[in-house]
């Protein structure tokens, strides 16, 4: 990890990493000189009675455990990739869990940090995980900054939303909760096809209306001249390193249409390929404010989600961040 490349300075720039999570992890280990597993499990998982939520598969036979699944041909197969999961990712999320154990869980952080009378945690530390947030952004919703593993979220009523979703082959989780109205709600799903579930009820702010009584910022789409989206188009490339150690690329490239950005996606970062050219539009982007848009999907629709984009030191477009991923501009 000392020979990857720093994307910017510390705590200038937001963009979802797992990699800082794996060194948490590992700095866990040397502190309590023991696996991270047991770790968690003698910190957290006992001590809140979380009975039904286990790092490995061995560990929850005879429970019943919602296979993962995709679509293929219009027909539901099970995905069996859930399984192959590195355990040196642990830290990143590898809990297999059940609705009650996360709502114990979100109980436990809407408290003073007793569990059953017995102090777990102070009360003060359960606020500062979700306190004093560094640089903001979008991940899929927009944010005031990340907290301790929360991702803070601002509403138009000025309450934060504290949050966190989780994402792998065959299974989409949402996760969020409101301290000030003593609210918090999860939904767990086994399909990939959960993802548009997840954007409807985490997203948008549906369930935040409905049982907090909040919502979202504001985000009227609005049609911007070619002048106005000129400095965004361009080509956005990002490069990640998969769990098996390899090397991702992923290739955004933008073009001004109809008052919003089209963009098309590939893998390769083709320099024979202009990235003003014509094309099937894969996603686009509706700005609301500077800097800020709604996700549109193929036929350019929104979508639920938002992303934004990153100036530098210069003033100029220097990144586009979707999904918390930072895409450097070329």
């Amino acid at each position: 990890m000392t020979r990857l490349p720093q994307l910017n300075p510390p705590g200038t720039v937001f963009g979802y990493n797992n990699a800082g999570l794996v060194v948490a992890g590992r700095i866990l280990e040397v502190i309590t000189g023991t696996t991270y597993e047991t770790a968690v499990q003698d910190l957290l998982l006992d001590p809140l009675a979380l009975t039904h939520t286990r790092f490995f598969s061995d560990q929850i036979i005879g429970l019943n455990v919602a296979a993962a699944h995709n679509v293929v041909d219009d027909k539901a197969v099970v995905d069996t990739g859930f399984w192959h999961f590195p355990r040196s990712c642990n830290p990143t999320g590898s809990l297999i869990s059940t609705a009650r154990d996360q709502l114990r869980y979100a109980r436990f952080h809407l408290g003073d940090g007793t569990t059953d009378g017995t102090r777990l945690m102070r009360a003060n530390a359960l606020r500062a995980m979700r306190s004093n947030p560094g640089a903001g952004g979008t991940l899929q919703v927009e944010l005031t900054g990340m907290g301790v593993t929360w991702m803070l979220r601002p509403s138009a009523q000025g309450e934060t939303i504290v949050q966190h979703g989780g994402t792998w082959s065959g299974q989409r989780s949402g996760f969020f909760l409101v301290p000030t109205r003593d609210f918090a709600m999860t939904v767990l799903t086994n399909s990939e096809g959960g993802a548009r579930l997840l954007a409807d009820l985490f997203a948008d702010d549906w369930s935040l209306r409905t049982f907090a009584g909040i919502t979202n910022l504001p985000a009227t789409p609005q049609r911007l001249s070619a002048g106005e989206l000129a400095p965004y188009e361009g080509r956005y490339v990002t490069d990640q390193i998969t769990e098996t150690g390899s090397w991702e690329h992923a290739v955004i490239d933008f073009r001004g249409g109809d008052g919003h950005l089209i963009g098309t996606m590939s893998d390769t970062p083709d320099a024979s390929t202009n990235p003003g050219e014509s094309g099937a539009p894969q996603l686009g982007l509706a700005f609301y404010r500077p800097d800020y848009g709604l996700d549109l999907n193929a036929e350019l629709e929104p979508v639920g989600t938002r992303s934004d984009f990153v100036r530098g030191a210069d003033g100029r477009i220097a990144w586009f961040r979707s999904h918390g991923r930072l895409y450097r501009r070329q």
